[in-house]
């Protein structure tokens, strides 16, 4: 996870690749909760993070198909789920970094955008257990 949102949700996450990171939050007994994967959960990961739940979309390297030349993926991809309630069947709108353009978005690419057409309904989901004020949306004007 960026270190600024693990410093500032204080919730103590290794500063780890992402392969390593993903085998830290799906880790049976981990404080991860496992939403689903593909389309239908992507909708339920927005949902949740509507909630002010932190919820990632990860896959690890293994779990990509390999690259046009049949080359294996040696790096896995996580990505934050923001608040965005797509239609049933959408995948969500994230924020991630990688180390290639494609997979970078400032919250303007869904999950479709950042990984490849072919490996996005791969794309599992988990939210953590507890919520976080500063991830709810605004309420202003209330």
């Amino acid at each position: 996870l960026p270190v600024l949102v693990n410093n500032k949700l204080k919730m103590n996450m290794p500063d780890l690749q992402a392969d390593p990171l993903i085998n830290n939050i799906t880790v049976s007994g981990s404080v991860w909760i496992k939403i689903g994967e593909g389309t239908t959960s992507g909708s339920q990961a927005a949902q949740f993070a509507a909630q002010g739940y932190l919820v990632v979309a990860l896959l690890k390297a293994q779990d990509h198909q390999p690259h046009k030349d049949g080359t294996p993926y040696h790096h896995g991809h996580l990505a934050i789920v923001l608040p965005d309630i797509p239609p049933a069947g959408s995948f969500p709108y994230v924020v991630s970094g990688s180390i290639v353009a494609e997979g970078q978005s400032d919250g303007s690419k869904r999950v479709r955008g950042v990984w490849r057409g072919i490996d996005a309904p791969n794309v599992k989901y988990y939210r953590t257990a507890k919520t976080y004020d500063l991830l709810k949306p605004s309420t202003a004007g209330r």
